[in-house]
């Protein structure tokens, strides 16, 4: 929730620059200078102590934004406390706008009660803004008006958040003083105190209203000043503008009309439209300024409105204004145009003879492409030029005609010629690379890849020609495209095929060397594959051939070197670098095939080596593996499933073929490492088996033991919590225990199964999950047993502890009766006595071992007892008023015979004369009757 106050009539104009966010220091951003950010981060940390989040924002302008409350919006948005038009619940922001005397103080939800409290006529936040913001900023010192608008939100939060103690009231003391002695001095100090109250209230608001009354003066008189002001600047403003209702009565338009209506009428169109619409808008913007003088504003609203429709018959002035200025200024523009009229006809001349000078250079120096004509070249620009001169030699001369004709004849003829010059460069382009194609073949290249590029480039460049010629500007501009792109093709075509060339040499000489290295590793491998052929043919037989096939290869790579060679040579006549490069890339692939043979036969025999080293040790760990297998077997097999000894058998299997395949005489070493190898594995396995399954089933039968204990202890505590508290307990809490203890034995028989000899793995694991699922029912439902069973006596408990509460308020009500009555035991008529005795009455008498339903009664008659018992007291207090107004009555009456007795004793003290007395009755007799001043009696 926000608040926005403003401290001048000042309104923020919106700018279509973009606004400039400072820095944000702590919780300041001061984008002015101005501020000293340490005092006022100093202030804003009691806020920050309440949770407050605090921001200080001190701006020049605020760029863009219509009003204030717009941009403290966006302030919070730009520093993180704000999003979507939502503020931050506890965020408290001062916002100050320099150049507009803008200010705002803007806060979250979380203190809309806080700033919006009335203070006075005015909220909180208007308040802490009038009274501690505002005289800083008119100061000039703006560090006070923060920090102390900070302290004063700060201490403001803090007095509603933690209000001040208030006294607790005292209860009145009765007694039985007489006090009628000081009634009337009593009510005369009332009557003071009302009279001084009514001076404390009326007195403020009366003077508030007086300030009220002046600031409203002020301000209208303000509007006043405002308003004569607006009217003065709008009659000057009228009185100095010159703008005939008949355009031809405005000297501006006079000159143009003159200057337009014969070469530009339609130009001129345009002007004398504008002309009118202007007047058309001036002339209602008369209508209301007059409408305005006659109008006497009297009240603010009225002043306020009338301020605004002068000012907006203003902005209509200064717009009639401006297009004055705009008429002088195309005044002026056509007179330069036409002192220039001559000049542009003769620089329209030069540009058509400098297009037609250059098409007829380009026509010599490019004899092989279509020579345009120049006359339907630079036809439209002469065209023009001559309209140009014909204006200019008119009588009266056109100056503006031939000031229009010229531009047009000059551009074209520019046009034109930089058309021309580009095409001339592309010529020039295609000129160089047949010099460097010449070139090449005088080297001894042929390179008959090129010609169809050059070919396409000169069909390309007389395409354009003709496109010029013809006066189409847009598809002359594709055709000089094209054509340019032509000839840059045909100059790289030759500059590619002699670096493939160049590349190709070097390839070749790398592939030469290449095929001298795949003879040593030919070599290398019949040499390796001697080695290899002492082992089993078995281990070998998929790389028998390789050493003939890596030779073929390396015949082929050979042959493709030669065939690349003689395509590559620049005297040669089958001359193809493409080609060549081709083949190279082939000969590359060969020779890989070649080292890859090769290398399959040394890995092989070194995978052979190392498979004969490694063998034994491979079938000594198995042989190890196997027998601790069937060792643990042995021990635990009442345990174990047959699985793991199924798979020892297995591995004792692929043990067996490995040491047969090491008893020939050559040996498949790969094959033995590898059958002594998976028999260690599945050996492992087995072992790995056997022994999960003995820890599963140690495990299960800790769980048995566990679960056993735990049902046990559950039951038990069940049993004898429901023994104890056997009256407060439904029964069908004991039949759940009967059925879990019926479940315990059930659970126990199944344990003593699982221990019993002859039962083994499956059915043993399946004996002991069943006696551990029987014992966590039991406990289950011997838990549940105790929880009802404790929700019943938990219920019995407060039923009773609500009743013995009801009883003792009850008694404590009868007792705190009886005690007032005994106490005013001289005033209290027989009627409150009966009402006591019928409240003790009603109190029942508590037994114990109740049920619920008499314990409910006991409450119902201890509300019934309660109930009399208030009765009671307000028949009793009646009894006391009623006696204490007889007192009060008895003693008034004593006093009056008090009085009358002073009158007759005067009276006889006078010698029998008659005398007034202060009230203006007469007094005479004696007084008769016995008792003293204050009565006979009472108290």
């Amino acid at each position: 929730m926000l608040s926005l106050f403003l401290f001048s009539f000042g309104l923020a104009t919106p700018r279509a620059m973009a606004q400039s966010w400072p820095p944000l220091q702590g919780a300041v951003a001061d984008g002015t200078g101005k501020l000293d950010a340490a005092q006022v981060n100093k202030a804003a940390d009691a806020l920050r102590a309440q949770n407050v989040k605090p921001l200080a924002i001190f701006v020049q302008s605020s760029t863009g934004y219509a009003d204030i409350d717009s941009f403290a919006r966006a302030a919070a948005a730009q520093y993180g406390l704000g999003s979507s038009g939502v503020l931050d619940p506890n965020l408290l922001a001062v916002v100050v706008v320099l150049s507009s005397k803008q200010s705002s103080i803007l806060y979250g939800d979380a203190l809309k009660p806080i700033m919006e409290q009335p203070h006075g006529k005015f909220p909180a936040a208007n308040d802490l803004r009038t009274r501690l913001l505002n005289p800083g900023l008119a100061s000039g010192n703006y560090t006070k008006g923060f920090a102390d608008v900070l302290n004063g939100a700060a201490t403001e939060i803090n007095n509603y958040r933690n209000p001040a103690p208030t006294a607790t009231p005292q209860p009145a003391v009765v007694n039985q003083v007489d006090t009628s002695g000081i009634g009337n001095a009593l009510l005369i100090g009332l009557g003071v105190l009302v009279l001084l109250g009514l001076i404390a209230v009326l007195g403020p608001l009366l003077y508030r209203r007086y300030r009220r009354q002046q600031e409203a003066a002020a301000r209208t008189q303000a509007l006043r000043d405002q308003f004569a002001q607006a009217r003065n600047v709008t009659a000057d403003m009228i009185t100095n503008l010159d703008f005939p209702a008949d355009p031809r009565e405005q000297i501006q338009y006079r000159f143009l009309a003159l200057a337009l209506a014969q070469e530009r009428p339609q130009q001129l169109a345009q002007v004398t439209s504008q002309y009118n619409a202007t007047y058309n808008r001036l002339s209602d913007a008369l209508t209301r300024y007059n409408s305005l003088n006659q109008i006497n504003a009297g009240n603010d609203e009225q002043l306020t409105a009338g301020i605004a429709q002068y000012q907006s018959v203003q902005a209509d002035v200064r717009s009639a204004d401006a297009f004055l200025k705009q008429l002088e200024a195309l005044s002026k523009q056509v007179e330069s145009q036409t002192a220039a009229a001559p000049g542009e006809a003769d620089a329209a001349k030069k540009s058509i003879a400098a297009a037609t000078s250059k098409l007829a250079r380009l026509a010599a120096a490019a004899p092989d492409l279509y020579s345009p004509q120049p006359d339907k070249v630079t036809g439209p620009a002469q065209v023009h030029a001559a309209a140009a001169s014909a204006a200019l030699a008119n009588t009266p001369p056109h100056p503006l005609k031939a000031y229009d004709e010229a531009l047009a004849a000059r551009s074209l003829a520019d046009s034109t010629l930089g058309y021309v010059r580009a095409l001339a460069r592309a010529h020039d382009t295609l000129i160089q690379a047949r010099a460097n194609l010449q070139k090449a073949r005088s080297a001894g290249y042929k390179l008959a890849q090129v010609e169809p590029s050059f070919a396409a480039a000169g069909e390309a460049l007389s395409s354009a020609a003709h496109a010029l010629e013809a006066g189409n500007a847009d598809k002359a501009t594709a055709a000089l495209l094209q054509a340019q792109k032509a000839t840059e093709a045909a100059g790289a075509a030759v500059s590619n095929e002699l670096s493939t060339q160049a590349e190709n040499e070097k390839n070749l000489v790398v592939l030469h060397a290449q095929g001298e290295k795949a003879k040593e590793r030919i070599q290398e491998g019949a040499r390796v594959f001697d080695q290899v052929d002492e082992y089993a043919e078995s281990a070998w037989e998929d790389i028998k051939g390789n050493g003939t096939e890596a030779q073929r290869s390396a015949d082929e790579a050979f042959r493709l070197w030669q065939e690349a060679s003689a395509l590559n040579s620049p005297t040669s006549e089958k001359q193809d670098f493409g080609a060549a490069q081709v083949l190279i890339a082939q000969a590359m692939q060969q020779l890989g095939n070649v080292d890859t043979l090769i290398q399959a036969i040394v890995d092989r025999l070194k995978n052979l080596q190392e498979s004969q080293r490694t063998a034994q040790a491979e079938i000594d760990a198995a042989d190890k593996a196997i027998s601790g297998g069937r060792q643990f077997i042995a021990r635990f097999d009442p345990d174990i499933t047959p699985a793991p000894d199924k798979q020892l058998a297995s591995a004792a299997e692929l043990l067996r073929k490995a040491k047969e395949e090491v008893a020939r005489p050559k040996p498949d070493w790969i094959q033995v490492a590898r059958l002594a190898r998976q028999a260690n594995d599945n050996a492992d396995a087995a072992l790995a088996d056997a022994r999960s399954q003995e820890e599963a089933m140690q495990a299960r039968r800790r769980r048995v033991e566990t679960a056993s204990q735990q049902a046990t202890a559950s039951l038990s505590r069940a049993q004898n919590f429901a023994s104890v508290h056997k009256s407060d307990i439904a029964p069908d809490v004991t039949r759940t225990l009967a059925g879990a203890e019926t479940q315990l034995k059930q659970a126990q028989t199944s344990a003593t199964r699982a221990k019993a000899a002859g039962i083994e793995d499956v059915a043993l694991a399946k004996a002991l999950d069943d006696a551990a699922a029987a014992y966590t029912a039991a406990q289950q439902a011997a838990d549940a047993a105790y929880n009802t069973a404790a929700q019943q006596f938990a219920a019995m408990e407060n039923l009773r502890r609500q009743t013995y509460e009801g009883l003792q308020r009850a008694d404590s009500t009868i007792r705190d009766v009886a005690a007032y009555v005994q106490q005013n035991r001289g005033a209290i008529t027989q009627g409150s006595v009966t009402a006591l005795q019928s409240a003790i009455d009603a109190m029942p008498t508590w037994r114990d071992n109740a049920d619920p339903a008499a314990l409910r009664q006991y409450t119902a008659a201890a509300q019934e007892a309660e109930q009399q018992a208030q009765q009671a007291y307000t028949l009793a207090q009646q009894d006391v008023a009623n006696y204490n107004r007889q007192v009060r009555s008895q003693q008034t009456g004593d006093i009056a015979q008090a009085v009358l007795m002073a009158g007759a004793l005067a009276a006889l003290s006078g010698g029998g004369r008659r005398r007034r007395s202060g009230w203006g009755g007469s007094w005479g007799g004696p007084m008769i009757g016995g008792g003293g001043i204050f009565g006979g009696g009472g108290g």
